[in-house]
């Protein structure tokens, strides 16, 4: 359905019948605050179009645009403790666009968009009057409610490129984080205007991301001794190093924790000792993310950031004691 928006100039606010008007009431004082936050940000970026200068771009843009679908996420849950397989969405997740649909929603987003990166241009924090802050904050919920909007038509794009790279052992909800993230970033710089297929600039987008994050793991990986398994989700011993040069840095890192050289929080030094022992003996296996969850209180996903966390720090303080790359790559 068209979405009705009034043609908004500096000093005048929408009205329910869609027509301009002055504003005669005042804004509140979280509303008017929200506005000059705005103000205060980077310029809005914006991808841009020729329409968005004419004299009846709103009515181009929004009321003569062609009726859109109503994107369903109900089958999204990105709960990881969730007992159903997000790897296979049902078939209710392909709420797709047509070509003309795509670029109206792009055109009414980036318009959005431009109308605030204009009033930031314009507007004076000091003299900005309730209407000209009514104008900014109609288009800035406007070009957020688009943006989430664009997200929901193709949410189902992540998961699809998440089963590509299913094959390098990152774990799925990691894949999930970093796959939005991407999709998120596509969404703010695609130019509709050169008449090409979001999804085929999305999905290299988020492939690249994917690519980002397996060479970072393959780093972390070989940085550590104890090597973590997303596939088992527990620590695995390398018996391909050598028992000596295992021992250096087990030693070293053993020497960092007890003198708290190493800045870690308590609940990380917790999570550390439960998920990577440094005995020699490791003939009891160590408790998986989910068992240390239980014991501390926290869900899964809380300890696996917790443990991210920790080894980024154990990771930069075994960087400064034996150079940048202590540890061969691992081949497998």
């Amino acid at each position: 359905m068209a979405h009705k928006s009034p043609t908004l100039t500096m000093d005048v606010m929408p009205t329910s019948a869609g027509h301009l008007s002055r504003s005669s009431r005042r804004l509140g004082r979280d509303q008017r605050r929200k506005a000059l936050a705005i103000l205060g940000e980077a310029l809005m970026d914006y991808m841009d179009h020729p329409t968005f200068r004419e004299a009846d771009a709103v009515r181009r843009l929004f009321d003569d645009c062609p009726p859109l679908p109503t994107p369903n996420c109900d089958w999204y849950h990105p709960g990881l403790d969730a007992e159903f397989d997000l790897r296979q969405p049902p078939a209710s997740a392909n709420t797709l666009l047509n070509g003309a649909q795509e670029k109206a929603i792009f055109l009414q987003f980036n318009y959005a968009r431009f109308r605030v990166a204009r009033c930031q241009k314009k507007l004076d924090p000091e003299s900005m009057t309730d209407g000209e802050a009514a104008a900014l904050l109609f288009w800035f919920d406007e070009s957020t409610r688009l943006r989430d909007r664009i997200v929901e038509f193709n949410l189902a794009l992540v998961l699809a490129m998440a089963r590509h790279v299913s094959a390098a052992k990152l774990d799925f909800a990691e894949l999930l984080s970093e796959g939005n993230m991407a999709l998120l970033r596509s969404v703010d710089k695609f130019d509709v205007g050169r008449n090409f297929k979001f999804s085929t600039y999305a999905c290299r987008a988020i492939l690249k991301a994917y690519s980002r994050l397996s060479v970072k793991r393959a780093r972390t990986r070989s940085l550590f001794p104890a090597s973590f398994d997303p596939a088992l989700e527990q620590p695995t011993p390398d018996s391909a190093r050598p028992k000596q040069e295992i021992g250096e840095y087990t030693a070293e890192l053993r020497r960092a924790l007890d003198s708290n050289e190493v800045p870690l929080t308590q609940l990380e030094r917790r999570v550390i000792e439960c998920r990577f022992p440094m005995e020699d003996d490791r003939a009891n296996q160590p408790p998986t993310l989910q068992e240390v969850g239980r014991m501390i209180g926290y869900s899964k996903e809380r300890i696996r950031q917790i443990q991210r966390q920790a080894l980024e720090k154990l990771r930069e303080h075994i960087e400064s004691k034996f150079g940048e790359t202590p540890f061969e790559p691992r081949q497998d």
